[in-house]
Protein backbone atom coordinates (compact mmCIF):
# COMPACT_ATOMS: atom_id res chain seq x y z
CA UNK A 1 0.00 0.00 0.00
CA UNK A 2 1.24 3.48 -0.86
CA UNK A 3 0.11 6.48 1.23
CA UNK A 4 0.46 10.02 -0.12
CA UNK A 5 -0.25 13.47 1.33
CA UNK A 6 -2.28 15.13 -1.46
CA UNK A 7 -3.27 18.31 0.36
CA UNK A 8 -2.50 19.46 3.93
CA UNK A 9 -5.87 18.04 5.05
CA UNK A 10 -6.11 15.06 2.65
CA UNK A 11 -4.14 11.85 2.60
CA UNK A 12 -4.80 8.98 0.20
CA UNK A 13 -3.73 5.37 0.10
CA UNK A 14 -3.38 3.26 -3.02
CA UNK A 15 -3.50 -0.47 -3.38
CA UNK A 16 -2.19 -1.30 -6.82
CA UNK A 17 -3.61 -4.48 -8.25
CA UNK A 18 -4.00 -5.84 -11.73
CA UNK A 19 -6.60 -8.36 -10.57
CA UNK A 20 -9.77 -7.89 -12.63
CA UNK A 21 -12.19 -8.97 -9.89
CA UNK A 22 -10.83 -6.28 -7.54
CA UNK A 23 -11.10 -3.67 -10.29
CA UNK A 24 -14.73 -4.65 -10.99
CA UNK A 25 -15.64 -4.54 -7.29
CA UNK A 26 -14.10 -1.08 -6.86
CA UNK A 27 -15.87 0.18 -10.00
CA UNK A 28 -19.24 -0.96 -8.63
CA UNK A 29 -18.47 0.71 -5.29
CA UNK A 30 -17.73 4.01 -7.03
CA UNK A 31 -21.00 3.79 -9.00
CA UNK A 32 -22.91 3.16 -5.78
CA UNK A 33 -21.28 6.05 -3.92
CA UNK A 34 -21.77 8.52 -6.77
CA UNK A 35 -25.52 7.95 -6.75
CA UNK A 36 -25.81 8.78 -3.03
CA UNK A 37 -23.44 11.74 -2.84
CA UNK A 38 -24.37 15.43 -3.05
CA UNK A 39 -23.58 17.10 -6.39
CA UNK A 40 -21.01 19.52 -4.94
CA UNK A 41 -19.21 16.64 -3.21
CA UNK A 42 -19.14 14.63 -6.45
CA UNK A 43 -17.60 17.61 -8.25
CA UNK A 44 -15.00 18.09 -5.49
CA UNK A 45 -14.02 14.42 -5.41
CA UNK A 46 -14.06 14.30 -9.22
CA UNK A 47 -11.48 17.10 -9.31
CA UNK A 48 -9.31 15.29 -6.78
CA UNK A 49 -9.68 12.03 -8.72
CA UNK A 50 -8.50 13.67 -11.96
CA UNK A 51 -5.49 15.15 -10.15
CA UNK A 52 -4.67 11.72 -8.75
CA UNK A 53 -4.87 10.18 -12.22
CA UNK A 54 -2.17 12.62 -13.33
CA UNK A 55 0.09 11.36 -10.53
CA UNK A 56 2.53 8.66 -11.66
CA UNK A 57 4.48 6.16 -9.61
CA UNK A 58 8.13 5.77 -10.59
CA UNK A 59 8.28 2.14 -9.42
CA UNK A 60 5.43 0.95 -11.68
CA UNK A 61 6.51 -2.01 -13.80
CA UNK A 62 6.14 -2.07 -17.58
CA UNK A 63 2.97 -3.70 -18.98
CA UNK A 64 3.40 -7.33 -20.00
CA UNK A 65 3.05 -8.23 -23.65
Amino acid sequence: MHVFQVYPDLEVAFVISEEESLFNALSKTVELLEGNTALISRYYYGCIFHELLAFQLACRRAPSE
